[in-house]
């Protein structure tokens, strides 16, 4: 009998806490919201071993977990704190993880959301081609993985998150600056 989903999220409890990667915002802020994306439970469960007590950029890591495209959807609607998605990209079909990352990317005010291609069948989706034909921030093989390149992927696609989002923050107050010179 395999353990549920719940059981599976307690092995955290009793792990060994691990420094932050880096220290630049406060404490105090809110934690990354970071969506793993697979139908595969152990890829939730080690993810979520992985990164039990680690930071990034001063800031914990929520961990959420979505087990088909759909779930996936529907969380990005749900939560536009997201900051990255981990998305396999073999779950219901052959390519539901490519066909769900064009659906986000044409969600309005996602732009920012990082979204990662993490697959253990590299033949359906060839790394070259599909980092060239998707608007992915990184592409990575789930037999390649390891703790370290987690954790150095996601501090990168939280940074670049960050870049992003100050960007559109800037451009709106630029905005919102012109229309009221204007009036």
């Amino acid at each position: 009998m395999s353990p549920s989903r719940n059981e599976l999220r307690m092995v955290n409890a009793n792990r060994h806490a691990v420094p932050e990667v880096t220290n630049s915002s406060s404490p105090g802020d809110r934690p990354w919201h970071v969506l793993v994306v697979d139908d595969d439970e152990v890829v939730h469960s080690s993810t979520e071993i992985a990164l039990a007590h680690v930071g990034v950029e001063g800031r914990q890591l929520q961990i959420s977990h979505a087990y088909s495209a759909r779930e996936a959807l529907e969380m990005v609607e749900r939560h536009p704190e997201l900051a990255v998605a981990v998305v396999d990209v073999v779950m219901e079909t052959p390519d539901a993880g490519l066909r769900l990352v064009q659906e986000i990317r044409q969600m309005p005010g996602r732009a920012a959301l990082r979204l990662i291609l993490r697959t253990g069948q590299p033949g359906y989706a060839p790394e070259l081609e599909t980092i060239q034909h998707y608007d992915i921030n990184d592409y990575w093989s789930k037999l390649e993985q390891s703790r370290t390149k987690l954790l150095v992927g996601l501090t990168t696609a939280i940074r670049s998150f960050c870049q992003f989002a100050s960007i559109e923050a800037q451009r709106d107050a630029l905005a919102r600056l012109n229309e009221q010179l204007q009036a």
